[in-house]
């Protein structure tokens, strides 16, 4: 949802939606010209700049940009590209507004503490600065469109702006390609594997193992830097940690069952269930995959939260959170006991193995099909 949300805003700032309001800004804006008019700009660009940066970076993920091929193909860009480089070319455009605003009381700044503090403390753009943090992206739009309009007149009439912008134009640039370069980089580290899951056991109160009919596939994106599973069937979902190293890929799945889900477990095992858990985990080198999936009853959630029980009080001073490495050990770490615990019983009970699932995996590649 943050990366569609960050298309949309994109998509705002650029539709040049510059309806007229008498807002504070505006008046504001409307109060100075010229370079005094650049300079309260100077705050909305910051906060343009960044709003264009996390757009763009949505952008190349959810559109699956091939960012090192727009780079090495930048002199003569195929027409594929075209969209997207004009997004680009608005990016570089804010931040170069805000870099001259920037340079330009940066180096008027005194030297001497006093007179610098005086400065910034009596400087033009300190109402703006607070003004704009009052702004919701959806309001960006005609403040956006008069700083642009105000900054393309300044470069034309006012010789120190013009030289401003073409002595900061090339570390603009350079700002744009490094946030591409790391975006490309972090792609690099993201992998997509198509899996299958085509064989199935379910095992009832008493242990005892039955062949279920089960097919589905998956699709699991997982960045390998980041230890986590970045994303499942496309859809944008929130990462989950993952344990990676050379050989596996593991992680969890944790799901609060509904009232039907839970009663229908009270009716099978004769237990009050809390959490399911789905223990999941590929083989690197072989591809298999394998999924048991785990019922707790409240005592053993509780003890995988890090949360202890005394005397009808809960103590949460030890607590960690579900989707973390130390979440994940504590929960790796109590099946390991649970399972060992339970050899022997005849029946299941307080942790319950209802599931097991495998199947086989392979890379593929995040492309559109039509």
């Amino acid at each position: 949802m943050k990366k569609l949300l960050g298309i949309v805003v994109l998509g705002l700032l650029l539709s040049g939606n510059a309806y007229s309001k008498d807002t504070p800004y505006m008046k504001l804006l409307n109060s100075y010209e010229g370079v005094d008019r650049m300079l309260v700009c100077t705050p909305l660009m910051q906060k343009v700049s960044d709003v264009f940066r996390d757009g763009i970076q949505s952008l190349i993920e959810v559109d699956n940009i091939d960012v090192q091929e727009f780079l090495d193909k930048s002199d003569n860009l195929p027409s594929k590209f075209r969209a997207f480089d004009s997004k680009v070319t608005a990016y570089r455009s804010a931040i170069s507004l805000r870099m001259v605003g920037e340079y330009w009381i940066a180096i008027r700044m005194p030297k001497e503490e006093k007179a610098k503090e005086a400065y910034q403390k009596n400087h033009i753009s300190n109402e703006a600065v607070i003004l704009v943090s009052k702004l919701s992206y959806k309001e960006f739009g005609p403040y956006l469109n008069k700083c642009a309009d105000n900054f393309a007149k300044l470069k034309k009439e006012n010789t120190t702006v013009l030289k401003y912008a073409e002595l900061l134009h090339e570390k603009a640039i350079e700002e744009v390609r490094n946030l591409l370069k790391k975006q490309s980089a972090s792609n690099a580290n993201i992998i997509h594997l198509a899996c299958t899951i085509n064989k199935a056991f379910a095992y009832d109160i008493n242990f005892k193992e039955e062949r279920v009919e089960y097919s589905t596939k998956f699709i699991w994106s997982f960045d390998l830097e980041k230890q986590t599973l970045h994303d499942t069937n496309f859809k944008n979902n929130p990462p989950i940690f993952a344990s990676i190293d050379e050989n596996y890929i593991k992680w969890h799945l944790v799901k609060f069952p509904d009232d039907q889900h839970k009663a229908n477990l009270k009716q099978q095992y004769n237990e009050d269930i809390s959490l399911s858990l789905t223990d999941s985990k590929i083989n690197r080198y072989s591809g298999k995959v394998t999924m048991d999936q785990y019922q707790l009853d409240n005592a053993s959630f509780l003890y995988i939260s890090g949360i202890e029980a005394k005397d009808g009080k809960y103590d949460k001073s030890n607590k960690v959170k579900l989707n973390s490495p130390e979440g994940f050990k504590l929960r790796k770490e109590f099946i390991e006991y649970a399972l060992f615990g339970a050899k022997g019983n005849k029946i299941q009970k307080e942790f319950i193995h209802t599931l097991k699932m495998t199947g086989d995996c392979k890379t593929t590649t995040k492309t559109k099909q039509f």
